[in-house]
C-alpha cells in the first residue's frame, strides 16, 4: 500500500523534519500562531459558499452582482456562525478577494461566470514519488484553457512555505486536468494584502525540492535516517513541542 502525505505534512517537514516525525508518531505537535483562530475558518467558509452559490446557475442572475452575492453569503454565514469572530475584520479580509473576483468576471454572463468556478474546497490526490499526496483547493477557476488556483490566507505571508504548497497545487492541477495552471496566493493580514507569484522556473525548482523532501519523509518513516530539528528559532517559537522535542527524541532514538 502506498504511503499518504497531506500537503500540510509536506510543508511541516520543510519547516522541521523532527516536528513532522513526532506528529506522525501521534504526538500532539502543531504550530500555533496567536490571533483570532476562528477568523480564517469563517473567511474560508464564506468564500467557499460564495463559489458554490455562483456555480448554481438557477440561483445566480444578472440582477445579483458579484458584490451583492458575496454580501448575501456573508450575512447568511454570519447569522449561523457560532465562533467568536470579529465580523467587521472578516469583511476587511474578504474585500480584496471580492475585488479580484469582480475584476476577473467583469463583462461575463452569469453562465460564463458559473463555468469559471470549477471547484471550491475540493479535495485531490496526486501521485508523487510513488506516494499519494492529498490536499484541498480553496478555489479553482477555469479561464479558457488555463486553470487559476486561488489560495487565500488570513495571516502574514510565509513566502517560502506558501510557495511549496502552491507549487504542489499547480503540479496536481496540471497532472489531473492536463492543462496549464496559474496559481495566486492572496495573504491578508493587519489590513494589508500580499499577493505571491512565482516564475515557471521557480515552480520547477520548488517541485524538485518537494520530490526530494517526500523521499526524505519516506526515509524518516522507514527509519533509514534520523529526522533533523530545525535551526530556525522563529519556527521553534511557534511549535507546541518546543519544550519536549529533545525528550521525545531521546525516547525514540536512544
Amino acid at each position: 500500500m502506498k504511503l499518504k502525505f497531506s500537503v500540510s505534512e509536506i510543508v511541516t517537514a520543510f519547516k522541521c523534519p523532527m516536528h513532522f516525525f513526532l506528529k506522525r508518531k501521534g504526538k500532539n505537535a502543531f504550530f500555533y500562531y496567536p490571533g483570532n483562530e476562528n477568523l480564517g475558518t469563517f473567511v474560508h467558509l464564506v468564500l467557499s459558499r460564495f463559489a458554490k452559490f455562483v456555480k448554481k446557475r438557477t440561483l445566480f442572475s444578472q440582477d445579483l452582482t458579484i458584490d451583492a452575492t458575496m454580501k448575501k453569503i456573508f450575512t447568511e454565514v454570519s447569522f449561523s456562525w457560532h465562533g467568536n469572530t470579529d465580523f467587521e475584520k472578516a469583511w476587511q479580509y474578504i474585500e480584496p478577494v471580492l475585488a479580484y473576483f469582480d475584476f476577473i468576471t467583469k463583462g461575463k454572463s452569469p453562465d460564463e461566470i458559473a463555468d469559471m468556478f470549477v471547484f471550491s474546497e475540493k479535495s485531490f490526490t496526486v501521485d508523487m514519488e510513488n506516494t499519494n499526496v492529498t490536499g484541498k483547493f480553496d478555489i479553482l477557476l477555469k479561464d479558457g484553457d488555463t486553470f487559476k488556483i486561488i489560495d487565500y490566507k488570513t495571516r502574514k505571508s510565509e513566502i517560502d512555505f506558501d510557495g511549496i504548497q502552491i507549487a504542489i497545487y499547480k503540479y496536481a492541477v496540471e497532472k489531473i486536468f492536463d492543462k496549464k495552471a496559474v496559481p495566486l496566493i492572496i495573504s491578508i493580514s493587519d489590513d494589508e494584502v500580499y499577493t505571491e507569484k512565482f516564475t515557471e522556473e521557480e515552480y520547477g525548482e520548488l517541485i524538485k525540492a518537494v520530490h526530494a523532501k517526500i523521499r526524505e519523509m519516506k526515509q524518516i518513516i522507514s527509519g533509514e535516517i534520523i529526522p533533523e530539528r530545525t535551526a530556525e528559532k522563529e519556527i521553534c517559537r511557534h511549535c507546541s513541542m518546543r519544550y519536549n522535542c529533545e525528550t521525545f527524541f531521546k525516547e525514540v532514538f536512544q
